[in-house]
């Protein structure tokens, strides 16, 4: 279900970068952050913090060039693209990884700087190799700022195609792991317990938060959106249901959000989806709880976009 060639996930996603209406903008009252020139680099440390994403230095696009199935693919996404077609090689070889480098550390620029539609496109030109920026700009963009369900549905199963494209290329890293399930789980919390399964999502979802968090460990958004899975399992098919059919339990989601949480420093999302995760689970018997992880997300100092969404979600979720 998941195994879709990658030349057709790569024409889809260059299809759906170039063709997508204008994505909804990043709320101009909210903070504005500047990851420009070297500020990229010097911070990227703490903006990748719950992620253990790479740096897209040169050095590193060179790495992922070396792959030649991701070498191909990358020359391949250069000559159908319009504005980049002009310079392509011939072999991809010879691309020049100083450039594609620079591109990606735009495109990551934009991101954090809440222009997900500028740095989805501007990455996912690139073919699998920014796929990951790509990736968490339609993950950041589909779970606050998609106009609809269609549009967050559109935008997240894209997402999934992409990290599955990248990891039939290079398996086992953490980003597509992380990106295809958190994208899963967007998708089916808004759906009935009947159409979230008929997604098949439900089973991938687990095995790839388990395999995630079993292989990178300081993936703090990993451990949470386990957390978060047991959760949404329980709220939807209830506790019994649950544990005998999907293995989904309390514990197991207190045991997520325990070891995202115990890895500092703060990550406001975490938080958030913990308290929903409470009242998923336990309802007003947990409120006070909840309320008091809401309560410090919301009074979290954002560092870049995405953080400043969930904190607005936070303070939203506080006041109803």
């Amino acid at each position: 279900m998941f195994k879709r060639s990658i030349a057709v996930v790569l024409l889809t996603s260059l299809w759906c970068s170039s063709h997508a209406a204008d994505w909804q903008p990043y709320p101009a009252d909210l903070p504005r952050f500047d990851y420009s020139g070297d500020k990229l680099a010097a911070n990227w440390a703490v903006l990748q913090r719950a992620t253990v994403q790479q740096y897209p230095s040169a050095e590193w696009v060179g790495q992922q060039l070396a792959n030649a199935k991701l070498c191909e693919a990358t020359l391949a996404a250069v000559k159908a693209d319009a504005e980049l077609a002009a310079t392509a090689p011939d072999n991809c070889t010879e691309l020049d990884a100083q450039a594609l480098a620079e591109r990606l550390q735009q495109a990551w620029r934009d991101y954090f700087s809440g222009d997900y539609q500028r740095s989805v496109q501007a990455a996912e030109a690139l073919g699998p190799i920014g796929y990951a920026v790509g990736g968490y700009g339609r993950i950041a963009y589909g779970q606050v700022l998609a106009g609809s369900p269609e549009d967050k549905r559109a935008v997240l199963e894209q997402a999934i195609d992409n990290a599955d494209a990248y990891d039939a290329l290079d398996p086992g890293q953490a980003w597509p792991l992380f990106i295809s399930a958190y994208a899963m789980g967007r998708i089916m919390e808004d759906l009935s317990l009947t159409a979230a399964l008929a997604t098949g999502y439900n089973g991938e979802m687990k095995k790839r938060l388990e395999t995630l968090t079993a292989k990178y460990p300081a993936h703090t958004k990993g451990w949470a959106n386990y957390g978060g899975y047991n959760g949404g399992v329980i709220d939807k098919s209830g506790r019994l249901l649950a544990k005998l059919t999907y293995g989904a339990t309390p514990e197991k989601m207190e045991l997520g959000f325990s070891k995202g949480l115990a890895i500092k420093p703060l990550v406001p999302s975490n938080y958030v989806e913990y308290a929903i995760a409470l009242k998923r689970v336990y309802g007003k018997k947990e409120q006070d709880k909840a309320r008091s992880y809401l309560e410090q997300a919301a009074a979290y100092t954002p560092l870049e976009a995405e953080e400043a969404l969930e904190v607005r979600r936070a303070q939203q979720m506080l006041a109803e």
